[in-house]
């Protein structure tokens, strides 16, 4: 019985501390970034999911890795250029290729 005891109470300490980190990281803007951010890259495998493929497989290979990646950085440079954007400077094609070459 003292076994279970001390597995429930090392179970609480662990819930608490995370209760702890989550509390402070609800209120941070970043972090709801990252999981906005981390459900747009895996949008794709949980639409193979729910086409009946095994999903956590897929995101776990090597081509899903690379899809996962592929996508973040889409995502990223989107976001990238809408800020850009929204600071009110050009974000053409030959605006951006004349700001690489210099």
């Amino acid at each position: 019985m003292s076994k279970a005891t001390d597995y429930l109470e090392r179970t609480i300490g662990t819930y608490e501390r995370e209760l702890v980190k989550l509390r402070r990281a609800s209120w941070n803007p970043l972090y709801w970034l990252k999981l906005g951010f981390l459900w747009v890259i895996g949008f794709p495998f949980r639409i193979l999911g729910a086409a009946g493929f095994n999903a956590s497989a897929l995101e776990q290979s090597l081509g899903g890795k690379i899809v996962k990646a592929l996508v973040g950085f889409v995502v990223f440079i989107a976001a990238l250029l809408q800020a850009i954007s929204l600071l009110g400077l050009p974000t053409g094609w030959k605006d951006l290729s004349h700001l690489v070459h210099k």
